[in-house]
């Protein structure tokens, strides 16, 4: 996360029970997160979704937006259960936290992968047609 995000969240968190005398519960600092990290996403896919329905052919935008969409949601709920895996598979627990740094090196090398991909991607250049 951002420092400038948790500073945040730092600063409304002391505000909140210096006013109150509570401290909020973990299940309101989920939700606000959740919702946060949501919001981002669509900021990130945005982009790329603007770009297929330029490139994809007329007709179809719907079908390829909706294909594309379930894509990323699927995509959502197995790097969940992978990251669940990868946890419990380089020991990290609730009380143990030793192996997240090898969890964390792990989780940044998959995040790399798709520049190794990138090479896959033809470099063709677009042709003008006729009267342009």
């Amino acid at each position: 996360m951002n420092p400038a995000w948790s500073s945040h969240v730092e600063v409304a968190n002391d505000a909140m029970v210096a006013e109150t005398g509570k401290q909020p519960p973990n299940s309101v600092y989920v939700v606000v997160f959740s919702c946060l990290l949501e919001v981002m996403c669509f900021f990130k896919i945005l982009p790329f979704s603007v770009l297929v329905a330029q490139l994809c052919p007329p007709g179809c935008e719907g079908s390829l937006m909706a294909f594309l969409t379930s894509s990323i949601a699927f995509a959502f709920i197995v790097s969940g259960y992978l990251g669940v895996a990868l946890a419990s598979y380089v020991g990290v627990t609730g009380n143990d936290f030793s192996g997240l740094s090898c969890g964390l090196i792990v989780q940044a090398a998959c995040t790399l992968l798709p520049l190794f991909w990138s090479s896959c991607i033809p470099n063709v250049p677009k042709t003008k047609r006729k009267g342009q």
